[in-house]
C-alpha cells in the first residue's frame, strides 16, 4: 500500500503506519474492508498537547498487539478526513 512512515518514527515503531496524503489513506482503508484485522487509528495534532502525551503509549500498544493495525493520521496534514 501507500503507507509511509513519518521521518519521526524510528525502526522500533515501524509497526504504526502513517498516511501523507488522502489517496493513500483512502486505498488503504478501502482494502481494509477485505479483512476482519482490527484497526487503531490515532488522530492527532502536532501542536497538541495530550496527542503528544499519547504517542508513546500508542507506539507501546503498536508493538505490544501484533495483530493490531495501528495507525496515526495528522488531521491537519489530511484535512479531506474531517
Amino acid at each position: 500500500m501507500g503507507a509511509k512512515l513519518s521521518s519521526q518514527e524510528s525502526s522500533s515503531s515501524a509497526r504504526v503506519l502513517t498516511f501523507r496524503s488522502a489517496v493513500e489513506w483512502k486505498a488503504h482503508f478501502d482494502a481494509s474492508k477485505e479483512t476482519d484485522k482490527l484497526m487503531v487509528i490515532d488522530f492527532y495534532a502536532t501542536w497538541c498537547g495530550p496527542c503528544k502525551d499519547m504517542a508513546p503509549i500508542f507506539k507501546d500498544f503498536a508493538e505490544k498487539y501484533t495483530d493490531v493495525e495501528f495507525i496515526k493520521i495528522d488531521v491537519d496534514k489530511l484535512k479531506i478526513l474531517q
